[in-house]
Order: structure tokens, then C-alpha cells, then sequence
């Protein structure tokens, strides 16, 4: 299972999936600052099509386009997000939670 620290180190490209307080409070703090994030995804259509860092917030769908690993930064629903992208929107990104270490990866 990787960490954050070997995601960081090895420059993993990833897709951060919320734009929410812990997204940003985390991207200005410590190392998670250091990720090589290259997107954002957001269910709520008020976010998508915005930036954050000059990074695209993108609707999840737009992950069918590509290969990065998701990074799902939610405490509250990270398992409900993890599911959802699996079931609702048949996705096969690889998926990183980052709180259920226990199920880390899908």
C-alpha cells in the first residue's frame, strides 16, 4: 500500500477529487502540498469549469479521459466518493482514500 510520502517522491500524477476546506487547507499546508496533482473533480457544477492553483476542476465524467490515480480528500464521504466512482460513474482509475487506510486503494 502506498503513502503519501512514496506518492509524493515518485511524482505519481494525480487527480484530486473535492475542492472543499480540507482540499485547501491541506494544498497550503505540509506535504501534501507536494503532490503532483494535475486536476481537481467536483460533482458540484458550480466548481467545474473553475481552477485552483491554475489547475482544471473537471466533472467527474472527464476521468474517462485519463489515468491518473484519485485522490479522494473527503472525511466525511470518502467511502460514499470511492463507491460512486466505481458504481455510478464506471470509472477505473486507480483510488487512493485518504482517511479508510484500511481500504486505501481500489
Amino acid at each position: 500500500m502506498a503513502s503519501l510520502a512514496t506518492l509524493i517522491d515518485a511524482r505519481t500524477p494525480i487527480v484530486l477529487w473535492g475542492t472543499g476546506t480540507l482540499t485547501l487547507h491541506l494544498l497550503r499546508n505540509g506535504r501534501f502540498r507536494q503532490l503532483n496533482v494535475t486536476a481537481f473533480v467536483d460533482r458540484n457544477s458550480q466548481f467545474q469549469g473553475k481552477t485552483i492553483d491554475g489547475l482544471p476542476v473537471l466533472a467527474p465524467e472527464a476521468l474517462k479521459k485519463l489515468d491518473e490515480m484519485v485522490l479522494v480528500v473527503s472525511r466525511s464521504y470518502e467511502r460514499e466518493i470511492a463507491a460512486s466512482i466505481r458504481e455510478h460513474f464506471k470509472l477505473e482509475n486507480s483510488v487512493w482514500k485518504l482517511f479508510d487506510r484500511a481500504n486505501a486503494t481500489t
